[in-house]
C-alpha cells in the first residue's frame, strides 16, 4: 500500500529473514511493483512501443533486525523509485564492493 512515507509491504517471516541475511553470496533487494487496480490500464503495447503505467520501489533489507512475529511489514521509501538509473547505481555499488 502506497502511503506518504513509501510502500508498506508485508513479508512472511521466512521471506523477510532471507532478504535480511547478510551472509549470502548473492546480494538481494526487494522490489515491489504497484499496478493500477484495473489491470487493463497497466500495460499498453503498440507498434511504436510499450508503455507500463505505475511504478516500482526498492529497498535493501540486508542486516535488518530479526522479528519474532510470523510476518513483518517493511517500508520501501518513496524516493527509491526503481528506475534504470537506480538499477545502474545499485549494480555499480555492488561492483565496487558495497551494499545495494
Amino acid at each position: 500500500m502506497l502511503k506518504d512515507d513509501g510502500v508498506h509491504w508485508r513479508l512472511s517471516r521466512d521471506h523477510y529473514d532471507a532478504l535480511r541475511d547478510p551472509h549470502t553470496y548473492n546480494r538481494k533487494i526487494l522490489v515491489v511493483l504497484l499496478v493500477p487496480s484495473r489491470l487493463g490500464e497497466w500495460l499498453e503495447v503498440s507498434d511504436e512501443g510499450m508503455l507500463l503505467r505505475r511504478s516500482a520501489y526498492w529497498t535493501c533489507l540486508e542486516g535488518g533486525a530479526s522479528t519474532d512475529t510470523d510476518s513483518k511489514t517493511v517500508v520501501l521509501p518513496r524516493e527509491r523509485v526503481f528506475t534504470v538509473g537506480q538499477l545502474l547505481a545499485i549494480l555499480q555499488r555492488i561492483g565496487d564492493g558495497g551494499a545495494p
